[in-house]
This record gives structure tokens, sequence and C-alpha cells, in this order.
């Protein structure tokens, strides 16, 4: 069964298809390449895409948000974004804080490789008071959507508030006071990993 599971990943990182049935394990069967989505079965889990990099990204931040569609957005990325998409869940899976949903900075690049690929370029304005407190609103060029994020300073950090077209999609904070990054800082998390815009 393990060599069956190396063979599959090997075989589904380079783009085909892999099928593991956590069955009998008495027969296993080949791939399709080209399409570059895969599927994995398991006894217990169905998982089809980017679904389980989906599951991992958006169980890591789920304390954070306001809305319950994480996955389900996630597993919506456009198809020719799903490499740079999945590098950047896997980051966020493995470093940010449970409870923060902070940015981890290895993370940062692997988010703008992803807004890249969608064409995400956002405009608008930021500002900060001497006190700390922060706030931007970002319009998407084709004005599909807004961004809204307001920090307020909390210890050595900041907690901030992400809103999406006018809905909070939910809370974070950022272990450093922000520089109005929505980004950089943790609303980047709370919008990239579900996928919004």
């Amino acid at each position: 069964m393990m060599r069956i599971a190396t063979l599959s990943l090997v075989f589904a990182a380079c783009g085909g298809i892999a099928v593991v049935d956590g069955g009998s394990g008495t027969s296993g069967s080949g791939g399709q390449g080209g399409n570059g989505t895969s599927t994995t079965r398991t006894t217990t889990t169905t998982t089809t895409g980017m679904g389980s990099l989906c599951e991992r990204a958006c169980a890591a931040i789920q304390s954070c948000l306001s809305v319950s569609d994480c996955v389900t957005h996630c597993e919506q990325s456009p198809d020719a974004c799903t490499l740079p998409h999945d590098e950047f869940l896997s980051c966020i899976a493995e470093q940010t804080t449970p409870g923060r949903c902070d940015m981890p900075p290895d993370c940062v690049a692997l988010l703008t490789d992803y807004q890249s690929c969608r064409g995400i370029l956002p405009q608008g304005s930021c500002g900060s008071d001497p006190t700390g407190n922060c706030s931007c609103e970002m319009i998407d060029m084709d004005d599909n959507f807004v961004v809204e994020l307001n920090c307020t300073p909390e210890g050595q950090g900041s907690k901030c508030r992400c809103g999406f077209n006018g809905e909070s999609v939910g809370n974070c904070s950022s272990p450093n006071i922000p520089a109005c990054n929505p980004v950089g800082d943790c609303c980047g998390v709370i919008y990239n990993v579900p996928g919004y815009p």
C-alpha cells in the first residue's frame, strides 16, 4: 500500500490523476496525464482537486473567520491559478498561528504570485494615525470587489477586522502594528485562503 501511495503522489505532482483506494489494497490503476487535477480516495475521506489543502488552510484560520464557507470558496479557485494558490495554502496551513491568523513572512511572495495569476490589482487608499489605528479600502480595477481592513493596536501588535464588499469576513491579529497592507498583513490571509475575491 505504501508503494502505491508513493507512486500516486509522484504521479499527481506531475499533473496527472492519481487514485489511491484504501480498500483491500489488492489492485490499483494508473493515471492519465494532462489536466492538472488529482483525486485521492481513502476509506474515510474523498478529496478532489485542492480539497485537502483547502481543508488544512481553512482549518488553520477557522477561528478567525466570520463566514462558514471557506472550503467551498477555496476549492473554486480558477484552474489556471491552482499551483500558486496551492503553494500559498500550504504555507498558511504550515506556518500561520491558529487563533491569530497572521501572515507568515514566507507566505507573502506566494500570495503575490497567486494574486498576479488572478489579475488582482486593487487600488485605493490606506492611512494610519499617530496612535497606530490603520484602515484601508481597496477596489479592484474592474470594480468587481471592495476590501476593507481596520486595525487597532493591541499589545505589541494589532487586531484587525477584514471586510469584503461591505461584509465582515473575519478578524485577525498581526504580531506587528500593520503598515496598512491588505496583502502582507493578516487580512491577506483571511481574504486569500478562501479565495476572496
